[in-house]
């Protein structure tokens, strides 16, 4: 498999997994705000957290 074919794979899981977010963001938005907002929270900390700690030991 050449590095395109593998790119075009690559993409359209990355677009699948963005979809799949967005739409249990809106189901947990619609049934579950509050424990939503919480847990999008907790995950962008996470996320921030990993890339500060990338970027000190890069």
């Amino acid at each position: 498999m050449d590095e395109s074919a593998l790119q075009e794979r690559l993409d359209a899981i990355l677009l699948l997994l963005v979809v799949n977010v967005l739409l249990l963001l809106g189901i947990g938005f619609e049934y579950a705000t509050e424990t939503t907002v919480g847990m999008l929270v907790l995950a962008l900390l996470i996320g921030y957290g990993h890339v500060k700690s990338n970027r000190k030991s890069g």
